[in-house]
């Protein structure tokens, strides 16, 4: 027990770490909020027999007398009920800012967490290697960055709120033994027994419901990125509601599940109220029965004991129902940690030889790549891509075509073999210096939601706007930007979504030509476009032929013709003839 809770603890540290300041800032103001609170409801008492005229006769009101008496004593005598008042006011004043000020702090604290977290996350993944991305699901990854740090933040402030009950509760605890320790011993243990009864029989509840969340949570957010990315599909196909059931049953068992949880988290505070009832009255029959005592006479002893109690109790059924809540999102704080502590194996974008430019032949020698699970995509690949000529790579799906290009740009990394540039083989260049001389083009243009210009100096982040505008003319994007409403400053909207296919498209090839990179890499360009969009775009990569190297995946005659070299990729890698190309 004694090591799961400091694994825990350590746990916590580490999820804080850079934010302890903070935290100890948080800490004393809810000391000082609790003590305030604590201090103002002590004083109900003494303010009750000053109203009363009553004296601290009883042995149960000399001992909280005695305890305020040094501050009782400054008060002028004829003004002490005044001053009980002034006093009343004040600390209530007092614990109502610092309130204000601890629930701001702990939200600010929360964020902040969450600010660190969903931060860090982000970059791992943007500097995972790509294998590591490619095998897990983007809706997980999104869920992971976007809603657990956001349920994790969620977490540091119920443990933050937790922390400022249980303060409170302790210094309640203190004034209740200050005005009858038998009486608080005695109701203490018998809550503790309660609760004791209530924590062992929903032991391991809480835990269990918050890994049922997660698991749900995540297939969630999986099948909605799939469906939404693939929505085209799903209309085509008319795979409504097959997509619609999927995800409705989870979504449905989520909420069952939700539910039955909530049921049961209200347990412990019906439960708790029950005792408060069962403690009053058997406090009630023992002064009469048992202590053969007059009730009235000890009215505003019992009164206040019972104000205090029942403020206690309430803080104590709240201690158990946010633990229950706490413990079922623990599973978030500690994916989060995992994540955090277990770093993706990162590219290694700066180590390596500048490469500052293409100065020979692009030789591939003996390469050979297979993926995880041992499937060989190629082995064997001899090829030489020619300075400042174009290559075409044709062959079936699945042959490899996109897999050397991924090596080529430092995606992945040959199991043998060698790709030789400038006298080097490719993975002793530094990733960051080799990518800035690629400029590749995919089939499906990615577009971010920002403006034209933006987008096109996304390619060179140094770019002058003339130099933008140039290579968006080079690229045939001028013509339809010039039609927009702000033109370059016009916003495309999520993934371009105002643009049409070949908009996109040209948009994108003009952010690659902004770069101007020694090697142009073109993974079928034209292959999704309309007729008069893939000549514009024919035009544009013939236009670069003999400016720079350029390496042209293609399925089409019409963007291979001009080819200095063709080469065939499949079982085995093979130079051809145009005339021996089929056009599929």
């Amino acid at each position: 027990m004694a090591k799961t809770t400091v694994r825990k603890f350590t746990k916590l540290s580490r999820l804080i770490a850079g934010r302890e300041k903070f935290a100890a800032v948080l800490l004393v103001a809810l000391f000082l909020g609790a003590l305030a609170e604590s201090i103002g409801l002590s004083l109900v008492l003494p303010l009750l027999n000053s109203l009363m005229g009553l004296g601290g006769t009883g042995q149960d009101q000399d001992q909280l007398t005695r305890a305020t008496t040094g501050l009782l004593d400054l008060l002028p005598e004829g003004s002490r009920i005044e001053g009980l008042l002034v006093l009343f006011a004040i600390a209530f004043t007092f614990k109502g800012a610092l309130m204000v000020l601890n629930r701001g702090l702990s939200v600010l604290f929360a964020y902040r967490l969450r600010q660190d977290w969903a931060s860090q996350l982000l970059r791992h993944y943007l500097h995972a290697d790509y294998a590591y991305l490619d095998q897990r699901p983007q809706g997980a990854l999104i869920q992971n960055v976007v809603h657990e740090t956001q349920i994790g933040a969620k977490v540091m402030t119920n443990i933050v709120e937790f922390v400022n009950k249980l303060i409170l509760s302790l210094l309640l605890f203190a004034v209740l033994l200050v005005v009858h320790w038998q009486a608080t011993l005695a109701i203490g243990l018998a809550a503790g027994l309660v609760l004791a009864l209530i924590r062992k029989g929903l032991a391991g509840y809480s835990l269990r419901f918050g890994k049922i969340r997660l698991r749900l949570s995540r297939q969630i957010s999986v099948i909605a990125t799939e469906s939404l990315h693939s929505v085209r599909q799903i209309k085509l196909f008319g795979l409504y509601g097959q997509r619609h059931e999927i995800f409705h049953d989870r979504l449905k068992r989520f909420a069952e599940a939700a539910a039955i949880f909530q049921a049961v988290s209200e347990a412990p505070k019906q439960t708790t109220e029950l005792t408060v009832i069962i403690l009053v009255a058997a406090a009630l029959f023992w002064v009469q029965k048992v202590a053969g005592q007059d009730v009235q006479s000890i009215a505003v002893l019992l009164g206040f004991f019972i104000l205090i109690a029942q403020r206690l109790l309430s803080n104590v059924t709240y201690l158990v129902s946010r633990r229950m809540i706490i413990g079922s999102t623990l599973p978030s704080l500690h994916l989060i940690f995992e994540l955090l502590e277990d770093t993706p194996n990162r590219e290694n974008i700066e180590t390596g030889l500048t490469f500052d430019g293409l100065k020979t032949d692009l030789v591939c020698n003996d390469v050979a790549f297979a993926y995880g699970d041992g499937r060989v995509v190629f082995d064997g690949l001899n090829m030489t891509i020619t300075k400042g000529k174009t290559t075409a790579l044709v062959g079936p799906s699945g042959s490899g075509k996109s897999t050397l290009v991924d090596i080529l740009t430092g995606f992945r990394r040959p199991r043998s073999g060698q790709v030789t540039l400038n006298g080097h083989d490719l993975s002793e260049y530094s990733l960051a210096s080799l990518r800035e001389h690629i400029g590749y083009l995919t089939q499906e243009a990615e577009i971010f939601d920002a403006t034209v210009l933006e987008n096109i100096r996304m390619g060179w982040p140094e770019a002058t706007d003339e130099a933008c505008r140039e290579a968006a003319r080079k690229a045939h994007a001028d013509e339809f930007v010039a039609q927009l409403p702000r033109q370059y400053l016009t916003e495309v909207g999520d993934r371009g979504n105002t643009l049409s296919v070949g908009q996109r498209q040209r948009l994108a090839l003009a952010r690659v030509i902004v770069r101007r990179p020694d090697i142009y890499i073109f993974d079928e360009p034209t292959s999704a476009l309309d007729q008069e969009s893939e000549r514009l775009v024919r035009e544009t990569v013939k236009s670069l032929e003999g400016e720079a190297t350029v390496i042209m995946i293609a399925h089409r005659l019409s963007t291979i013709e001009h080819a200095d070299a063709i080469y065939r990729i499949g079982e085995r890698v093979e130079q051809i003839a145009l005339a021996d190309v089929d056009d599929r």
